[in-house]
């Protein structure tokens, strides 16, 4: 298989690996230091770039990125696709819908993160969008600011199946072959660069009992409260002890996907 490139059989690498265990060292080294939920917020935004000035001058604000993306988005049948948007701490987001998707909580336990840095995701954003509108995708949601752009995770499609997940990913795969690719941390990748990645939302009784329906997110908590007790009980290698608490949840510290799930 050329490099970079996924087909729809392929297994999942450990290219996400070293991004991976670079946030766990990270938010290690701030504990004592900040709050736990801070040490959370630091392992879930891990990767995410600066807005350097050049950044800001490519990209000054929301209505400029709206102008930039909206060709994407005009193609899309309007009788297929509903439209919102949303608004949180790290920006706005546009979410696509496909109106006949059952959009029940845990109806699309899979999320296909599309990982290109900022400007190539703005690039290619016509290519991206128009494998997923021709492919089983419930939804996608796109970051819509220049601060959402910067994050790792800023493009994300749901899926129903592993099936599904794995066929775009061989297209969107095709189409960011050659672009800069922002690795995101806690996410199974289909490919040697991290390009195109997987997470797995947990079933619901877990979501009950967790209180988060994010893969990322209840990864990064279980490294949190890990990380504290290791280093609460002085373990001089607070690292290794968190990552094998959270092998023992069942995630493979690898692939950063389930066990048994390749």
């Amino acid at each position: 298989m050329t490099p970079g490139v996924i087909d729809a059989g392929s297994t999942l690498t450990a290219a996400n690996r070293a991004i991976s265990r670079e946030a766990v060292e990270h938010a290690a080294a701030l504990i004592g230091l900040v709050s736990t939920a801070i040490v959370r917020n630091a392992l879930y935004t891990y990767g995410r770039r600066a807005c350097t000035p050049e950044w800001a001058r490519t990209f000054p604000d929301a209505r400029y990125v709206d102008e930039c993306t909206a060709d994407a988005f005009a193609g899309l049948d309007r009788a297929s696709w509903a439209t919102r948007w949303n608004e949180d701490a790290a920006g706005r987001w546009r979410f696509e819908t496909r109106r006949s998707a059952d959009t029940a909580r845990g109806a699309q336990p899979v999320k296909l993160y599309v990982n290109a840095g900022g400007a190539a995701l703005v690039a290619r954003l016509p290519a991206i969008v128009e494998r997923i509108a021709a492919s089983d995708a419930a939804a996608f949601k796109v970051a819509s600011d220049p601060w959402g752009l910067l994050r790792s995770d800023k493009c994300v499609v749901y899926l129903r199946s592993l099936v599904e997940a794995r066929r775009l990913a061989a297209e969107l795969g095709q189409v960011l072959a050659d672009d800069d690719v922002q690795q995101l941390a806690f996410t199974a990748a289909l490919d040697e660069r991290g390009a195109v990645s997987l997470g797995f939302d947990p079933p619901q009784h877990v979501v009950d009992e967790l209180g988060e329906r994010s893969w990322r997110g209840i990864v990064c908590g279980l490294l949190e409260v890990a990380l504290v007790d290791a280093v609460s009980r002085s373990d001089d290698r607070p690292v290794e002890a968190s990552l094998a608490a959270v092998a023992a949840t069942g995630i493979d510290t690898v692939t950063w996907a389930p066990i048994g799930v390749s």
